[in-house]
């Protein structure tokens, strides 16, 4: 289990880099609000190039606001999903789905994007890891 756990961080940091060399080549900005279906728009602070999302839930000036679903596409296939409580299109608490089929539930990082604070990592062999996580230095 230990093992598995220092696996993930290392996955974590290598994805972090490769988010932040693209967003460097692509020219995109870090703290990007990406729009989503019906106009409302929610944080993605690592732009990437095909990437897109689709937003279910309420919206408030424009914004996610409230509980609902944040589903990631990259060309075209599906990605990460989280479900939780959004605030201004942020999330910091929820439940995140990865394509691999390994599920996370907890607090999150500002940007929604890393496993921050107390959560339970459920991988999809069954394997359940319950921990205080840290986001990597990139990941705030």
């Amino acid at each position: 289990m230990q093992r598995r756990s220092l696996d993930l961080q290392q996955q974590q940091i290598e994805l972090q880099r490769q988010q932040m060399q693209q967003t460097q080549m692509s020219g995109a900005q870090p703290s990007a609000i990406v729009e989503a279906q019906k106009g409302c728009r929610v944080w993605n602070p690592h732009p990437q190039p095909n990437e897109s999302v689709t937003w279910s839930g309420p919206c408030q000036n424009g914004l996610a606001q409230g509980i609902g679903v944040e589903q990631w596409f990259k060309n075209g296939q599906p990605g990460n999903r989280i479900e939780g409580d959004f605030q201004a299109g942020k999330v910091s608490r929820g439940v995140v789905i990865f394509p691999n089929g390994d599920r996370y539930e907890g607090q999150l990082s500002d940007d929604g994007k890393s496993m921050k604070g107390h959560g339970v990592l459920t991988y999809a062999n069954g394997e359940r890891l319950e921990a205080e996580f840290r986001p990597t230095s990139s990941a705030k």
